[in-house]
């Protein structure tokens, strides 16, 4: 069994619709959807909420591994929207520390990035720049350092997967409402194969 997270259930609508809407149970702050092999955590928005979510889901269960995914803002000028990646390295603005995280083979077609994590949205394009020079990360998001750094001190391995749905400036609340679906739709697509293969008992 493995499991996959996500901030926000926009995220993992197109799983939910692939798989039946699979019921679902609350868990901390978020909800649970468990199809078999397969478990889907909504952890909720923030880092203080989605750790507590993950922390209490552990409690009770214990996959193999989880796949974190979920939405990015950029802060490369080079990268667009709707871009995904395999992160593989994610690293707190708050203390500068980082998490290196392993390659998963499915994903290995998929281009690496940086992802840096912060406590609040980015909407400022001069911050968001600074950020970029300061860490030389790609990506932007506010929960994955704090789910990375949980991980690894339990031995779960983890990956990131992420999908760029704005470049963290004054648009970025536009450019989300914008790109999200197609965003949710290019994370489902990479996740599709594993998924078919957990389903058909080949893992």
């Amino acid at each position: 069994m493995f499991t996959i997270v996500s901030a926000l259930k926009a995220e993992i609508d197109p799983v939910l619709r692939f798989l039946g809407h699979p019921q679902r149970t609350p868990v901390d702050k978020g909800t649970l959807y468990a199809c078999q092999e397969l478990h889907l955590l909504r952890m909720g928005i923030s880092s203080e909420t989605a750790s507590s979510t993950l922390k209490a889901y552990l409690k009770t269960c214990k996959p193999q591994f989880i796949i974190s995914v979920g939405f990015a803002g950029s802060l490369s000028p080079h990268i667009k929207p709707g871009a995904v990646f395999r992160i593989q390295s994610v690293v707190s603005a708050e203390n500068g520390r980082s998490v290196n995280l392993s390659l998963k083979p499915e994903f290995s077609g998929l281009p690496e990035a940086k992802l840096l994590t912060v406590s609040r949205a980015l909407k400022d394009q001069s911050e968001r720049e600074n950020l970029f020079r300061r860490f030389n990360a790609q990506l932007v998001d506010m929960e994955s350092y704090h789910l990375a750094e949980l991980c690894s001190g339990a031995s779960l391995p983890f990956y990131i997967l992420k999908c760029v749905t704005d470049n963290s400036s004054e648009q970025t609340d536009r450019e989300f409402r914008r790109n999200f679906r197609n965003c949710a739709l290019k994370l489902f697509e990479a996740l599709k194969p594993l998924i078919v293969e957990f389903q058909s008992g080949k893992k």
